[in-house]
């Protein structure tokens, strides 16, 4: 007989982890396969910058509290362009706002997770790795997933299956979803930083004939950056710190390396559908954006979000009409955000970083209050309607 569940979430990440505790917390019989081993995080300096939304959603499902001590709230954002007068700013005291987000340490969020996981009612196949996806007929009410452990061969029974493992996500494959580029390549420098005036709580976004690069506080005066690496590259890797005030410029004072850099290289990629016969994909598995705007990370909690609302509502959770229009209802977003991420590099980057046009732009931005509200809104995933979850409650 094979173990049989509501949902089987496949990846053990931030994604895939808060989806299995969604789904517990519904009362369903919820299993998360990981192909990793247990073990400590990585602990490689990286910070996820999350929209008030989506530490929202952490507090629903009772994850904030345990990371509360390490996060640093967004209250304004800055938005600037080499040889462009003036910046655009977003700021959560204009917007009525207590904050725009919030920054957690990716060490910090994936502890409490674990901790949050062992108290859940969730049965955990890890290390396991997904071999196979199999329905007995185009009627059955439940697939079954062959899987690969330390012990051997194993299978289980789902009857929604969630594909939250990554941009080469094996439930993608093994559902036949295909997936395309999105956005051009990228390399990217990451670090952490100390500003000599760098504020606590602003984050900052700059264009440069060469490339972007984002800061944004990670508490105790420090920042965590993200350049993309243009022509000069190497000149990049041997001094960080330098490449970072050649892009963001002065406003911050002098800018001093705190960790070993990391280079990433990212590849913009969506999925050609969202849902699949009783299979949902979610995080990069759906689509993996270029970290600029720091969407990637809320979209798939919005998507969550959505996701765990149309479940709630269901009696079955993998029905085909309700994935159906949970599909319908989020591919939307997914345009608007992919529009977004790639208009902003292709609109702010090179060559047109110091254009007349882009000064204009910036300055309207700046000066109109409704597209203020309205970015703010869809950033933080408070756009209505608001699903429950990005409100902090369950469905």
């Amino acid at each position: 007989m094979h173990e049989c569940f509501d949902v089987a979430v496949v990846g053990g990440g931030p994604v895939g982890t808060l989806a299995a505790l969604a789904f517990a917390r519904l009362g369903l019989r919820s299993a998360l396969v990981e192909a990793r081993a247990p073990g400590p995080p990585l602990g490689d300096g990286r910070v996820f910058a999350l929209a008030a939304g989506s530490v929202a959603l952490l507090q629903g499902l009772a994850v904030w509290p345990r990371v509360a001590a390490a996060s640093t709230a967004i209250r304004s954002v800055r938005v600037s362009a080499e040889g462009v007068f003036g910046t655009f700013r977003l700021d959560a005291e204009e917007l009525a706002l207590p904050a725009l987000g919030a920054t957690v340490p990716a060490e910090s969020l994936a502890s409490a997770l674990e901790e949050c996981q062992k108290t859940a009612p969730i049965r955990v196949f890890r290390p396991c790795a997904l071999l196979g996806i199999e329905a007995r007929d185009a009627l059955s009410d439940r697939l079954t997933l062959r899987l690969r452990g330390p012990d051997g061969m194993s299978s289980l029974e789902a009857r929604l299956l969630l594909g939250a493992d990554g941009a080469q996500s094996s439930v993608r494959r093994l559902a036949g979803i295909g997936a395309s580029a999105c956005g051009k390549p990228d390399r990217l420098l990451l670090a952490n930083l100390a500003g000599a005036r760098a504020r606590p709580h602003t984050a900052h976004l700059r264009f440069a004939r060469d490339g972007a690069a984002a800061l944004v506080p990670s508490g105790g005066g420090r920042l965590a950056g993200v350049l993309s690496l243009g022509g000069d590259a190497d000149a990049a890797v041997e001094d960080p710190a330098r490449a970072f005030q050649a892009r963001i410029g002065w406003s911050l004072g002098a800018l001093r390396l705190l960790s070993p850099p990391r280079i990433h290289a990212v590849a913009p990629e969506q999925a050609e559908r969202l849902v699949g016969w009783r299979v949902v994909l979610i995080g990069q598995a759906a689509m993996s954006l270029h970290p600029l705007a720091a969407q990637g990370l809320n979209l798939a909690l919005r998507d969550l979000a959505a996701l765990v609302e149309a479940v709630a509502q269901s009696e079955d959770p993998g029905a085909e009409r309700m994935l159906a229009a949970y599909e319908e209802a989020r591919l939307p977003e997914h345009r608007r955000t992919l529009g977004f991420v790639e208009g902003l590099r292709s609109w702010f980057g090179p060559p047109r970083a110091s254009s007349l046009a882009t000064a204009v732009g910036m300055l309207l931005c700046d000066r109109l209050g409704g597209i203020k509200h309205a970015l703010a809104a869809w950033a933080s995933g408070l756009r209505p309607p608001v699903p429950a979850l990005l409100r902090g409650v369950l469905p």
